[in-house]
């Protein structure tokens, strides 16, 4: 990767000083953009108690750590780092240098959800694995990150695609943490007061898991619609904290295209749209059934994400004003959920006026919502939308 070869020409520069030499909170680490792509720049992170133990107020950086429900094992990353010009501190290897540069950017993510309020959301410091070796069940192992809900951890898988590395791209990070605002607004609440106990003694799935889900009950198939909020608001949240609708683009992800977040609005679908994907298997788990369903999923929350990003438009401050309602409105979201999870299939547009309920609207906005919305919901639930 170039990064990796910046880094060479840089860390021979820097053993021209004495290594032995302490130095500071200061790093020179590489950063990206669309619009500069990827280049060194020099730091300052002032959550950091010591940079050679990656533990500060934004987060622990666990690097090649072990990861249980209990969360990671072992101690923080320790980087190895070299003192360059001006007490600067050079990452002495890759692993050092990605796992500064995980802290690097939730100590922005910090920043961002204390700017908006909402940092009282979640328990920090955030809990991040750098180079995590784990097998999905789909055997993927490499160019993923994960956001672990019953460890309330994230962790970066090893990457080997000619693109910037998961822990340096803002906006895969700043996804994977939205995650963990909607475990704790939305899926926690619901797991906390649904039947977890089932008649027959066995414990039942969790609101969040598919892989265990009823294909054949409401209460299986509303996962997937719960899982299209939250991997849909996760985009909208990453391209507004980075500013680039398009952050998946850069570490060459497959069917990035499919989730820029200023792409094409196209009307919702209705939850029933799952039925037919089960409708041969009968009551049997199939496994490319289920990945059709969560293929669905993660398109109907990209549309999601385009309304969102369509109505706050490209003003930053009113990108932050939208996503800071919606962040607020997410506690509303189980209120809503409750009375239909066991009884009947919800549709993907049911979310959306629990979240813009009380936003302020204008006539593009509600033009943005009759291309998405079905007639009924925009006349019923959208007054001033009615033309």
């Amino acid at each position: 990767m170039r990064i990796i070869v910046s880094l060479s020409f840089l860390t021979l520069a820097a053993c021209a000083g004495n290594p032995n030499d302490e130095c500071g909170n200061k790093f020179a680490l590489p950063k990206f953009s669309t619009e500069t792509g990827v280049r060194f720049e020099e730091v300052q992170l002032r959550t950091l108690g010591s940079p050679y133990r990656l533990k500060g107020a934004a987060a622990e950086i666990f690097y090649e750590g072990a990861l249980s429900d209990a969360g990671y094992g072992g101690s923080v990353a320790e980087p190895r780092l070299i003192r360059g010009a001006g007490d600067v501190c050079v990452p002495a290897d890759t692993g050092s240098m990605l796992s500064i540069a995980a802290y690097e950017i939730f100590e922005r993510i910090f920043d961002f959800d204390r700017g908006i309020g909402v940092e009282g959301h979640l328990k920090w410091p955030r809990k991040v694995g750098v180079e995590l070796h784990l097998r999905n069940p789909d055997g993927q192992t490499h160019n993923n990150a994960h956001y672990f809900g019953v460890a309330d951890s994230i962790g970066i898988l090893p990457y080997s695609l000619d693109g910037v590395h998961l822990a340096f791209n803002p906006g895969i990070l700043a996804h994977e943490h939205f995650h963990a605002h909607f475990q704790s607004q939305v899926l926690n609440p619901l797991n906390a007061v649904s039947e977890i106990i089932s008649s027959g003694g066995g414990i039942k799935p969790t609101v969040d898991d598919l892989d265990n889900a009823d294909l054949q009950s409401p209460s299986g198939l509303n996962r997937f619609v719960l899982r299209a909020w939250n991997e849909g608001l996760a985009d909208f949240y990453a391209c507004v904290f980075t500013g680039e609708p398009d952050f998946f683009t850069a570490s060459n992800l497959d069917r990035v295209s499919e989730r820029e977040c200023n792409g094409p609005l196209t009307l919702f679908a209705p939850g029933a749209v799952l039925k037919p994907q089960i409708a041969a298997t009968g009551p049997g788990q199939n496994v490319n059934i289920r990945k059709e369903m969560v293929g669905i999923a993660y398109f109907q929350g990209t549309l999601a994400a385009r309304l969102l990003y369509r109505i706050a438009g490209p003003d930053k401050a009113a990108q932050r004003q939208l996503l800071q309602h919606v962040m607020r409105q997410l506690h509303r979201v189980p209120l809503m959920v409750r009375p239909k999870l066991d009884r009947t299939i919800m549709d993907f547009e049911d979310i959306v006026p629990v979240l813009l309920d009380g936003a302020k609207l204008d006539t593009m906005d509600c033009v943005f919502l009759s291309l998405t919305l079905s007639k009924q919901t925009l006349s019923r639930r959208f007054s001033q939308c009615r033309l």
